[in-house]
């Protein structure tokens, strides 16, 4: 990865979180790593516990980020909150997980936020 699309990366994640904490959610934390597994945002909101995968592109040369959440990867994520839930002994809160992508730069960026993007209970 280069310096700029790592810029560019932590760009599009803090427009995500910016994003989510104006419609009231609260960042827990961000870039939570579990082994070589990473979760770019964990989010909160009452009783609702949200894991954000932030994907950002700044053209269509190799798909919609949308499509880059692979099963694979979606397996990753959820084996990592699964870690953030009983290293945190949650309980009894609701859990979702959250696709955010950010298309084109600077003050071009559009997010595009799909929440419950894909399901635990499918990929486990």
């Amino acid at each position: 990865m280069t310096k700029s699309s790592s810029h560019f990366g932590r760009q599009a994640e803090e427009e995500a979180a910016r994003y989510l904490q104006e419609r009231g959610f609260t960042l827990k934390t961000r870039n939570y790593r579990h082994g070589s597994r990473e979760i770019d945002l964990i989010m909160e909101k009452d009783d609702l516990l949200v894991f954000v995968e932030v994907k950002a592109s700044r053209g269509q040369s190799f798909g919609s980020p949308e499509s880059w959440v692979t099963p694979a990867k979606q397996k990753n994520i959820i084996t990592a909150a699964l870690a953030y839930i009983q290293k945190h002994d949650i309980r009894d809160r609701e859990i979702r997980f959250d696709v955010i992508t950010c298309h084109g730069q600077g003050s071009e960026l559009k997010l595009n936020h799909l929440p419950a993007a894909f399901d635990a209970s499918a990929n486990l």
